[in-house]
């Protein structure tokens, strides 16, 4: 699971009992479960296409929505357990690829916890942290609702996510993936999982001073400059966050520096020879 707001370490461990919770549940319903891939750029709701099912993520992402905002992304094992028709109305599952799923009927799981055994009791037990994690998520939305709306792009190898000389201000976070930095076409960095970038220009109003291109699959959130400043005003923990990915970017931008100059002694050494 990922989730598009700051969170607390208690948070974290909840979120990873759920990931723990989610694999023993399918363990459990895989024999009753039915595969169905989701297309890619498609709608589904729980009173819907998705009525009365439980589900679970095999392969991808899909976001999860409530009310039109962003709630969380499922990723691949986890599960998500409607628990009322009423709820299927409050919940949106969009596809931005095509994803594999595991789908069990309700009525599948309870013809199979007759049979006895711990299934029920880990049902009960993924819902109660299920409840938990909604609760906090709404919570954390209801707080940064107004002011904190992120986009979210998926971004393959190759793809450019800043260019040099543009002028932009919006401010990004690579939640998944790694990304490169280039100068005039010379590589000068990297860009790491979890680290904030873009915010130079954003900053100073200065066009894009350097080109950044994803090295990997990933996921890429963006707030304009008025929402990030509100951000970090809010979140000290941002505040922090973003001065250590500055102070490894422009550590690692020297070193670079210091490797392209010594090149360039070498390569003036070689000619005078």
């Amino acid at each position: 699971m990922l989730v598009p707001y700051e969170t607390s370490p208690g948070f974290d461990l909840l979120r990873m009992r759920w990931t723990e919770i989610s694999r023993q549940l399918f363990s459990l319903l895989q024999s009753i479960s039915s595969n169905e891939r989701l297309s890619a750029q498609t709608s589904h709701s729980f009173s819907g296409t998705l009525s009365g099912k439980i589900l679970f993520v095999r392969e991808g992402q899909l976001q999860v929505r409530m009310k039109g905002g962003l709630l969380f992304l499922l990723e691949s094992e986890d599960c998500f357990l409607p628990w009322s028709r009423e709820l299927g109305d409050e919940f949106l599952v969009e596809t931005d690829f095509a994803v594999d799923t595991a789908v069990v009927p309700w009525d599948g799981l309870f013809r199979l916890a007759e049979g006895g055994g711990d299934l029920l009791s880990v049902v009960f037990s993924f819902y109660q942290i299920q409840c938990s994690i909604l609760a906090s998520l709404l919570s954390m939305r209801g707080l940064q609702d107004a002011q904190f709306v992120p986009t979210l792009s998926h971004v393959e190898s190759g793809d450019v996510l800043i260019q040099q000389g543009d002028a932009d201000d919006t401010v990004f976070t690579l939640a998944e993936g790694e990304a490169d930095v280039f100068v005039d076409g010379v590589k000068v960095g990297e860009i790491l999982e979890d680290e904030i970038f873009g915010a130079l220009a954003a900053f100073s109003s200065q066009p894009r001073t350097a080109t950044v291109v994803a090295r990997t699959k990933g996921l890429v959130l963006g707030l304009p400059r008025d929402q990030f400043s509100a951000l970090i005003s809010a979140r000290p923990h941002t505040v922090e966050k973003f001065i250590e990915n500055m102070a490894r970017s422009l550590v690692d931008t020297n070193e670079r520096l210091v490797q392209l100059s010594r090149a360039r002694s070498d390569e003036l050494g070689d000619e005078s020879e």
